[in-house]
């Protein structure tokens, strides 16, 4: 499902309801939850697969990361901060991915945040997709994300010419550095003095898209779970939204659920 994100829904319920094996939609999975909560709830009572296309979470590198996270080497997970810098900086259109990979190692449920969005877009208070063409119609933004297990998480976005986005994850005995490009690292012997590794990527036979494909294939064939199921997908929209609301009250905590 490749439409504009408001279109979603509808295509996706129908397949559910339709015959459809498994289904792999675009990003954000919708714009409100009620649409979310349809495609969710048809998915599940008709025993479809229904996998949100947010790529990374089929990158070796961004599964490296949090394979080593969760092996405990470096002490549990305190912080994650992500940049994003382009033109296209759009909370939805493109920030959906980093958000998305905030939650992919935050591994736990939002629970409260506040959130500033770029000037110029007081009167954004609602997401209603133009397909992500305009950078106008979406805004860059910031937050602070504090998720129920005690990780904290900082999302930061900006429409300068300068590219690229990374992620910084904190843990007791080191930090790791990784984005599409490397995976690094960082352990502090001192204040002067930090050492730095890079962490080469294992191989794989798809990643990003493919794997998506792959994966469902895989899935329908002998069982097991997504990597990047429906249900993880609605956080993020749900963060996305709340930032929103944040906004528009004068930058102010909500608490989630919303």
């Amino acid at each position: 499902v490749c439409t504009p994100d408001h279109l979603h829904a509808d295509i996706t319920v129908a397949a559910a309801n339709g015959g459809a094996k498994a289904i792999l939609c675009e990003k954000p999975i919708a714009t409100t939850l009620a649409d979310t909560d349809r495609m969710i709830a048809a998915a599940e009572a008709n025993g479809v697969l229904l996998s949100i296309e947010h790529t990374r979470r089929w990158s070796p590198l961004f599964l490296k990361a949090r394979a080593l996270i969760r092996s405990g080497a470096f002490g549990p997970l305190r912080s994650i901060t992500a940049n994003m810098y382009s033109p296209r900086s759009m909370l939805f259109r493109n920030g959906t991915h980093s958000i998305d990979m905030i939650c992919f190692f935050a591994e736990a449920d939002p629970a409260w945040l506040f959130a500033e969005l770029e000037e110029g877009f007081d009167h954004f208070t609602e997401y209603k997709s133009d397909g992500g063409h305009d950078p106008k119609t979406d805004p860059a933004a910031s937050a602070y994300i504090h998720f129920a297990n005690g990780v904290r998480a900082y999302y930061n976005s900006l429409k300068i010419a300068m590219p690229g986005s990374q992620f910084e994850l904190v843990c007791d005995q080191a930090r790791l550095e990784v984005s599409d490009r490397e995976l690094t690292i960082i352990r502090g012997h001192g204040h002067t003095e930090w050492g730095r590794s890079t962490v080469p990527a294992e191989d794989a036979m798809y990643t990003y898209q493919l794997a998506a494909l792959a994966e469902l294939i895989q899935v329908l064939e002998q069982g097991g779970d997504l990597i990047s199921p429906a249900r993880e997908a609605r956080k993020t929209l749900e963060i996305m939204l709340a930032m929103l609301k944040s906004h528009e009250l004068g930058n102010v905590r909500v608490n989630l659920p919303l």
